[in-house]
């Protein structure tokens, strides 16, 4: 609805663009998947720059287990300035299709600043460091994506196991947080 939203206030196509466009997602969203690619596929022909058509086709693609081929257009928009959620859908296609996790990693990272408290991130970055095999890291996120959600008591085990799995000597700054993260989820408990 956001992505929509943004559409329809920043739009450069006429009315008719404007229709095609809403056709296409409505065909997505009801299970015509193909009928929506062929229609922004055809959209694109006449306006091949319009990032709102090729982030919704990465979508469509995406939805449907083609992750080269969203990962492919999410390449061809990406830009450091681009909307956070479109950098959100692109780290999350890269994370599923398992390929530059770290560049993924780096996206969220940056999204976290701007989107705090959106929990996805976190469970992103939680799978991302658990590909990369930094166990601490991820149980951390996933932490704080479960404080997010107000699952305290198992944020606080989440973070208790962190504690354990991370590397003293090269996750101080983690170690920090956790411990943080640790006493304001204790304290929370003991007021509730």
């Amino acid at each position: 609805q956001m992505k929509l939203r943004a559409f329809l206030g920043n739009s450069f196509a006429g009315a008719s663009g404007n229709d095609e466009y809403l056709k296409a997602v409505l065909c997505h969203r009801t299970g015509r998947h193909n009928e929506a690619i062929s229609i922004l596929q055809k959209l694109l022909k006449t306006h091949p720059n319009d990032r709102y058509y090729k982030e919704t086709l990465a979508q469509v693609f995406y939805e449907n287990g083609w992750l080269q081929n969203a990962i492919n257009i999410y390449e061809q928009i990406y830009q450091k300035g681009i909307n956070i959620l479109i950098k959100i859908d692109y780290a999350r296609a890269l994370i599923e299709a398992r390929q530059k996790i770290d560049f993924a990693i780096q996206m969220l990272e940056s999204a976290k600043y701007q989107e705090r408290f959106e929990s996805e991130i976190y469970r992103l970055l939680g799978k991302a460091y658990g590909i990369k095999k930094r166990e601490g890291v991820a149980m951390l996120m996933l932490a704080q994506e479960q404080m997010l959600e107000q699952n305290y008591q198992v944020a606080l085990e989440m973070l208790q196991q962190a504690l354990s799995k991370l590397n003293q000597k090269t996750e101080k700054s983690y170690i920090k947080k956790a411990k943080e993260l640790s006493e304001i989820l204790q304290r929370e408990l003991k007021a509730i």
